[in-house]
């Protein structure tokens, strides 16, 4: 076991490049604990391994945010870097203050000067030592980077003199013995034992306004930025980026400040409307925003939305779980260490790096370093560049004006429109029940709903049994009905969906099967007269169906006639006995409207909202859709997705998303041995769970997803 009295942290390449090297500390008694630079999981150990070590050694090579993050957190004086901290959380307290003073007013009292100096020096004191190890050649791009960002005015004064270089194992233990308090008994250290990184922890605090999810616009952008530079350039390209969120519609996340760049967005998106979220780290980070400003009603006036994380690891997980792209403005060692976290997090492959699509498709989140100013180039093209390679930047766009950064952007969320979030998408259905309330009589209130069922392909019985098989060509043959009904049978499928005018065929060839006959009416348009609609949907019924699938008069939906609507469905559904999907034709709907349609339908006695009727040329099912119409339903009432659903991502996430039953066509029958259709969808499946067998059985190699 590691006694934190004598551990010191060795960031390092690899290990075998290092081995031996420091014997003399060993000698001495201490423990050496190697951090390889990318080993699983590394960033989410870097708090921990901090706090069990009294000294961090760096060695060429080491992890990029390895390095920024131990500059970073030494600097704000974070409790796994100091010796006492509580001392240290009252010393930076005080220090905020007067920075902030300093800030604002562009200087201190000599006085105030003089008690900055010496609250300066006792922190110093009280940080554990950080060592650059190697030679001047080894570092020195690195060295220049810290010079030119000094230069840039994101670095305070002096910042390069608190890095510690040695050249020998001699020079290290000597600098560890000078450093590290003879009196040290490790209570303090002792008392943040189980300040490690949790999966997924929420929030300390947050301060929501009220109208929060109705401001959460559909894509927002994550800032990293200095909060403490005055530079009138930085300031003007802080201002810039919410003028280009503002002129797309896209919301804001940033670290919540009220100074340098933060200060800078957060001004401008209270002056221009646009929608900001400030995300900090508890008790650090911020400045200017602490304290007593740290209320409900400051909040509101300042932001839409504030939240106070753990630690900066926490942070930088929710920063990315409430954004859908990440830019890098003008900043220092604080905004480099959150750069860099991004790419570790995307290299540890974390779900937060990624957004869906409204398709359910999953994409990397952009991330743009705007360097209008030169500030990044130095770190970024140069020595990140020179000492990781160009595969560990691959993720990130350089440019170096905001107009790219605006390009770059809108071309990939026009490509692959993100998907509302779930906040945005509850307050919609209850607006929509809101407004519906007063003119459908016997409205439910707007339920719980559980998502994701079933959540991991193991939980299918059978993963066909979902789908409903389907052809609606007008052209559809009884040769072709015959051969969909074969496909059924031998897959193994909820349903055959198929024209009123072959149900009686269908119904023969599937008697002693449990697969079930459901033909549509009022289709695709939905725009029969009620009497014509009921005529039809008796006439079905007559043929023996199992369900019927009937569109939504959508016509009487858009016109705002709810209560029209709302007695054409229910004289419609209640004229037949078997279950009745309400095809809403999504596509053609707005989220406000899909709510709507979706609640009307349950109102009116349906068994299952239905995403689309596959004609449409605006397009078929997508999750989002899918989303609104289950948070609307509850989980009393089925959701289909239909149209456009081909492979077994879209199925995954359609299920996920809420949908029961999967509306798929174009399957056909290779053998009556085989039972590997040659469709997209199904082979899908077993091309990405190849241990999984095609009625759903279970068998060995199989995976979740």
């Amino acid at each position: 076991m590691l006694n934190v009295l004598n551990t010191i942290q060795l960031y390092c390449d690899k290990a075998s490049k290092v081995a031996g090297q420091f014997a003399p500390l060993e000698d001495a008694g201490y423990e050496i604990e190697t951090a390889p630079a990318f080993s699983n999981k590394h960033v989410f150990h870097f708090t921990g391994r901090c706090n069990r070590s009294i000294a961090s050694i760096v060695t060429p090579g080491a992890n990029p945010y390895d390095i920024y993050a131990l500059l970073a957190e030494s600097e704000i004086g974070n409790p796994f870097m100091v010796w006492e901290p509580e001392k240290v959380k009252d010393i930076f307290s005080e220090l905020s203050e007067l920075k902030k003073k300093q800030y604002t007013t562009g200087h201190l009292e000599p006085d105030e000067q003089a008690e900055f100096t010496r609250l300066s020096g006792e922190l110093k004191q009280q940080r554990k030592p950080i060592i650059f190890f190697g030679s001047d050649d080894e570092w020195k791009s690195f060295m220049d980077s810290l010079d030119h960002l000094g230069a840039a005015g994101t670095l305070r004064e002096g910042f390069k003199d608190s890095v510690t270089r040695c050249h020998t194992p001699q020079e290290v233990l000597d600098v560890i013995n000078q450093r590290v308090p003879k009196d040290l008994d490790g209570k303090s250290m002792a008392d943040y034992k189980l300040h490690t990184y949790q999966p997924g922890a929420r929030p300390i605090t947050e301060f929501v306004a009220e109208d929060d999810a109705r401001k959460r616009p559909r894509v927002t952008v994550a800032f990293f930025g200095s909060a403490t530079t005055r530079k009138p350039e930085h300031i003007r390209s802080a201002e810039r980026s919410v003028d280009m969120c503002n002129a797309h519609g896209w919301g804001i996340v940033n670290g919540g400040g009220t100074l340098g760049v933060m200060g800078a967005q957060m001004r401008r998106a209270k002056d221009l409307g646009v929608y900001l979220h400030g995300i900090s780290a508890h008790e650090r980070g911020a400045i200017g925003l602490s304290g007593s400003e740290k209320d409900p009603e400051t909040i509101k006036k300042l932001m839409c939305r504030y939240t106070d994380c753990k630690d900066m690891i926490h942070r930088i997980e929710y920063y990315l779980e409430h954004s859908e792209g990440i830019a890098l403005l003008d900043g220092g060692i604080g905004s480099g260490q959150e750069q860099f976290m991004v790419l570790e997090m995307i290299r540890q492959q974390h779900k937060a790096t990624m957004y869906q699509d409204t398709a359910g498709r999953w994409h990397q989140k952009p991330i743009v370093v705007i360097d209008e100013n030169g500030t990044w180039k130095p770190v970024i093209e140069k020595w990140a560049r020179e000492q990781y390679g160009d595969e560990y930047l691959a993720p990130i766009k350089f440019v170096e004006t905001m107009q790219a950064a605006e390009k770059y952007f809108a071309a990939q969320f026009k490509q692959h429109p993100p998907k509302l979030a779930t906040p945005v998408i509850d307050r919609i259905v209850k607006d929509a029940h809101a407004q519906l309330a007063p003119i459908i009589k016997g409205l439910e209130e707007v339920p719980e709903v559980t998502l994701g069922r079933p959540q991991t392909v193991q939980d299918w019985q059978s993963t066909m049994s979902l789908v409903d098989l389907t052809n609606l060509k007008p052209t559809a043959t009884q040769k072709d009905i015959t051969e969909l009904c074969k496909t059924a049978q031998l897959q193994e499928t909820r349903s055959v969906c198929i024209p009123a005018k072959y149900v009686a065929h269908a119904k023969k060839l599937l008697a002693d099967t449990d697969v079930k006959v459901i033909t549509v009416t009022n289709f695709p348009e939905g725009d029969l007269p009620v009497e014509q609609a009921v005529k039809e949907m008796q006439l079905a019924s007559s043929k023996g169906v199992d369900e019927i699938d009937t569109v939504l008069p959508r016509h009487l939906l858009k016109e705002g006639k709810y209560a029209e609507c709302h007695s054409y469905l229910k004289r419609v559904i209640g004229s037949v006995d078997v279950p009745v999907k309400v095809i809403l034709e999504s596509a053609d709907l707005t989220p406000e409207q899909i709510a709507k349609a979706s609640l009307i339908a349950k109102a009116s006695g349906a068994s299952f909202v239905k995403t689309s009727t596959g004609f449409n040329p605006k397009g078929g099912a997508d999750v989002e859709a899918v989303e609104i119409m289950r948070r609307s339903v509850g989980d009393t009432v089925g959701v289909k997705a239909s149209g456009g659903v081909k492979d077994f991502e879209q199925a995954m996430a359609m299920v996920e998303a809420g949908a029961d039953v999967l509306g798929c066509s174009g399957l056909s029958i290779t053998s009556a041995q085989e039972r590997v259709p040659a469709s997209r969808m199904t082979g899908e499946f077993q091309e990405v769970l190849p241990g999984y067998a095609m009625r759903g059985a279970k068998t060995s190699g199989g995976k979740g997803y």
